[in-house]
């Protein structure tokens, strides 16, 4: 038995690997707010069964370490500001994580701010408008490649095509004068 597996055991056995693991997963929660779907996907690549699974995230419940509603806010307030994902991937991707759509609307209308998301689809948008300008495309091929990104990167196509008629359009105009 190596001397890792040894600690782990300790005195009392097959307990102590438990309260380990346990420990382990407590751990894992202190970095940043946790859910319980990635909490649960961690405790199976542990190789914990199902039973100790559910026993933990009844115990990590009851301390208050699983935090779906901020784990929800950080993640939904991160992707806007950081990566410039509109409300669409951003529902699609916490989908996958295991998240009901009643669940996500709400979060997203409580902690999303109306004002910073139009600004990540603005900036998102001058920034796709500066690359397309300088590769030379025409007025109306620049409007329709920006309006599919903002599309591509998540935002409603209502909000891409009000952004790209009120941003691309007066730049054109000065443009033509």
């Amino acid at each position: 038995m190596s001397s890792s597996a040894k600690s782990r055991k300790g005195l009392s056995g097959a307990s102590s690997v438990k309260d380990y693991d346990f420990e382990k997963v407590v751990k894992y929660c202190s970095f940043r707010p946790r859910n319980r779907f990635e909490l649960d996907r961690k405790m199976i690549q542990m190789g914990l069964c199902a039973s100790i699974r559910k026993r933990y995230l009844s115990q990590l419940k009851k301390m208050g370490l699983i935090q779906d509603d901020e784990y929800l806010k950080s993640y939904i307030n991160g992707k806007v500001r950081i990566n410039h994902w509109g409300k669409i991937k951003i529902t699609h991707y916490l989908k996958k994580e295991g998240f009901s759509v009643q669940s996500i609307k709400t979060a997203i209308s409580k902690f999303l701010n109306p004002e910073d998301y139009e600004k990540a689809a603005t900036a998102a948008l001058k920034q796709r408008y500066r690359f397309f300008s300088k590769k030379g495309y025409s007025a109306s091929e620049i409007k329709l490649r920006c309006t599919n990104y903002l599309i591509s990167k998540g935002f409603e196509e209502s909000l891409a095509r009000s952004l790209c008629h009120s941003i691309i359009q007066p730049e054109f105009r000065t443009d033509s004068e």
